[in-house]
């Protein structure tokens, strides 16, 4: 869930029992959030793909060049850094 749907027009609620429930209000729509169960359900998600990283290499591949990629410059300041040190 991105932040956005929930700052324009939603709300945090604990009152809840589901992720989410959406409410209406004048005819305005409204989306209203368990922060606890989000919680829950963002780390069932990133456990599903830690667990998966451990058992596919062709994933765990990916995720190392696209971590390579996104962060070269970081990479190479280190290395430049430890070269200077």
């Amino acid at each position: 869930m991105h932040e956005c749907r929930i700052k324009n027009g939603g709300e945090f609620s604990l009152s809840i029992d589901n992720l989410f429930v959406l409410k209406e209000v004048d005819n305005r729509k409204y989306l209203v959030v368990n922060p606890e169960v989000l919680l829950e359900k963002i780390e069932e998600g990133f456990n599903k793909y830690l667990e998966d990283l451990r058992k596919n290499n062709i994933l765990s591949e990916e995720l190392i060049n696209c971590l390579k990629k996104d962060h070269k410059l970081d990479f190479l300041k280190i290395r430049d850094d430890n070269d200077e040190g």
